[in-house]
């Protein structure tokens, strides 16, 4: 999972240097300013339904399991359990200022046949919400006969995690349960490209990371999203993301980890006014 995280940051770092970069000769090119427009505007998702991938490892008060949540057994958690995982999230512009709010919601349970006689249960729910102020960089067009442009931001904020999980040992005669939770607040750094493709597609791509020891010990997540414009107000979107978190604490009897990474597709709207 390490290596992973190294080789998304990596790309995701390339990438914003790359077009940048070609941004800013193409623009020299066409001769196009960077100004955003004057005035208040505000992004709303409301509903953003999520289908992820989960794996890695989870220890709570010292017992320890691995994650397999296949998207097929996501699917099932949806639809027989009324698990989720759902975001949503609110981006307020004011000339080239930006404010953030984003929160996750995700909740899973995961039950398994251990050493044949021994089932192992476990569950967790976690909530995560992200504030941040940005900058508009400016606005590219990077094809003047097809309108092939480009935004760039980045933010900066901080991110609240609370996570509670618990791992339930069950034979025919014993019932054993653990339990523990955890809250943590960690700065995050992160970038946001928004595309035009045509008059009605667009595509988006952000991520940042965080933690860097105050909270977790990294937390990153990487989102693209493919975007129609339904209406003047209403885009309808289909995208994919990842979010990786590293997180630990506590000692043997009561230690609690946390190196969990989602990934998945994902579908939703977003109102504009």
């Amino acid at each position: 999972m390490q290596h992973a995280m190294g080789r998304a940051l990596t790309t995701l770092a390339l990438a914003f240097a790359l077009i940048c970069g070609a941004a800013v000769s193409q623009a020299r090119a066409v001769g196009l300013g960077g100004a955003p427009p004057s005035g208040w505007s505000f992004d709303v998702m409301p509903f953003y339904l999520w289908f992820p991938e989960i794996t890695g490892d989870i220890t709570v008060e010292g017992q320890s399991d691995t994650l397999d949540v296949s998207i097929v057994d996501w699917g099932k958690a949806l639809l027989e359990d009324a698990r989720y995982a759902v975001s949503g999230r609110v981006h307020a512009r004011k000339d080239r200022l930006l404010f953030t709010l984003d929160v996750l919601g995700v909740s899973i349970d995961q039950d398994q046949d251990f050493l044949v006689v021994l089932e192992r249960d476990s569950e967790f729910t976690q909530v995560m919400v992200e504030f941040g102020v940005g900058y508009h960089l400016g606005n590219w067009l990077l094809d003047s006969q097809t309108g092939f442009a480009v935004a760039v931001d980045v933010v900066v904020g901080g991110r609240y995690q609370h996570i509670n999980a618990d791992i339930e040992l069950i034979t025919e005669t014993l019932r054993l349960g653990f339990g523990q939770s955890a809250d943590w607040l960690e700065p995050f750094i992160g970038t946001m490209l928004n595309f035009s493709l045509s008059k009605r597609f667009g595509f988006f791509i952000g991520g940042n990371v965080g933690g860097f020891g105050i909270g977790s010990d990294l937390t990153w997540t990487i989102t693209s999203i493919l975007q129609f414009q339904l209406s003047r107000r209403i885009t309808l979107f289909v995208g994919y993301r990842i979010l990786d978190i590293d997180y630990a604490e506590g000692e043997i009897h009561d230690r609690f980890e946390y190196d969990v990474q989602m990934k998945g597709p994902g579908f939703g709207f977003n109102i504009r006014f």
